[in-house]
């Protein structure tokens, strides 16, 4: 019996050793088939991420809590054509109120629509020029009210103060050309902003 047992392990070890050896040529080509081939993220190209650091989403909100109440939202979109020269476009919505004690109150829903331009001198201050197309309620001379369309040229300047890479504080003053004192909304033909661009 011990030899039995004894055949049976020297023939059965040896065996069962084989069995399980593969060479090692099939060996790698088994475990480079079983390991799944990673992709290679491609990371964004150079020239992409240039074309999306030209555009510059930005805008303003105004609210003046006293009389006459007005508060202003005005979304911008513009885009770096050169490294000092930039186009855009700005919609606006501003709604005021005034309580006036020989008029009674006054409301007014001013629309605007504008094509802006901006050329860079140094990192703090640009030229502007912008054509405004505004609609707005005005009182006529019998005291009725009317809604006109006014197209106004501005030109200006900004001061531009960076917060970080992408965003940057700016205050404009700007001038209309075409003032109409009558039916403009603003009681002179300077205007003053402030807002962000990112």
């Amino acid at each position: 019996m011990i030899i039995f047992l004894f055949l049976n392990i020297t023939l059965i070890v040896p065996l069962s050793s084989l069995a399980q050896y593969v060479e090692k040529e099939e060996r790698e080509v088994e475990t480079n088939e079983k390991k799944p081939k990673k992709e290679k993220k491609e990371k964004p190209k150079k020239e992409d991420k240039e074309k999306n650091d030209k555009w510059q989403l930005g805008g303003g909100f105004t609210i003046l809590p006293n009389n006459p109440f007005a508060l202003e939202i005005s979304p911008t979109l513009s885009y770096q054509f050169r490294p000092n020269f930039t186009l855009g476009a700005e919609v606006a919505y501003l709604y005021n109120r005034s309580d006036r004690d020989s008029l009674g109150v006054e409301q007014n829903h001013i629309f605007t629509g504008s094509l802006m331009s901006r050329y860079q001198i140094g990192s703090f201050l640009s030229l502007d020029g912008e054509i405004e197309g505004m609609s707005t309620t005005f009182r006529e001379e019998e005291g009725q009210q009317s809604r006109a369309w006014l197209w106004n040229p501005l030109l200006g300047a900004s001061l531009i103060l960076p917060l970080s890479k992408r965003f940057a504080f700016q205050a404009q003053v700007l001038y209309n050309l075409n003032y109409d004192s009558e039916k403009s909304p603003y009681p002179t033909p300077w205007r003053f902003r402030f807002g962000i661009s990112f």
